[in-house]
């Protein structure tokens, strides 16, 4: 809400400049519609924060997207490398369209987990759920997911508990994690990302 041009625009040319784009973009605003949050997100931004902003969330948050630049970074570094070398074919560059994905859904409540799945299912997602602690647990081990979302709603066991479990996995410490929270709830969102939850 700024004079002369509105943070959506600063964030749209912070984002198409190859040279800023990955800079990760947080949107602090009065705005406080869900039309302004995806309006901030289809802009770019990496995360939206609507005033008067909590500390603790701000700081994890803040910490989450500083993990994840320097884990771009790295495959940035990576990629460059890799063409200077001549091993990495041009044509499969990390700024190409990402393919559909395989995204695990792990929820307790069965209308919860159909509605995931319809809204996900889009662009040929493969998408599965499960219900309890030991089957997330076995699907991780052996599964090669671009995605897990949690529920941290859960009512058979912890989500939080789940998340740490999942971190502590090699097959997916680099695996990005979305967790969902109740409204309001800041304190389970700061211990998330804290224990290195994406978002």
């Amino acid at each position: 809400m700024m004079p002369g041009m509105d943070g959506f625009e600063v964030c749209r040319r912070i984002k198409s400049n190859p040279k800023t784009a990955h800079i990760p973009v947080v949107m602090v605003t009065a705005l406080d519609q869900p039309s302004d949050r995806v309006a901030g997100l289809d802009a770019g931004a990496d995360d939206f924060l609507t005033k008067p902003v909590d500390d603790s969330a701000l700081f994890a948050r803040v910490r989450s997207l500083v993990r994840l630049k320097m884990m771009t970074d790295e495959l940035r570094m990576r990629e460059t490398t890799g063409h200077s070398m001549g091993l990495v074919d041009p044509a499969e560059s990390m700024s190409e369209p990402a393919p559909a994905g395989r995204i695990l859904i792990i929820e307790d409540r069965p209308e919860s987990l159909a509605w995931f799945q319809a809204a996900l299912e889009v662009g040929a997602n493969e998408v599965s759920g499960v219900d309890s602690f030991e089957e997330a647990m076995v699907r991780v081990r052996g599964g090669d997911y671009d995605l897990i979302v949690v529920s941290l709603g859960l009512r058979t066991f912890d989500g939080l508990r789940l998340c740490s479990q999942l971190r502590s996995l090699p097959e997916a410490r680099h695996v990005p994690i979305l967790v969902v929270v109740s409204d309001g709830d800041r304190r389970k969102l700061s211990q998330a990302l804290e224990m290195g939850v994406n978002d």
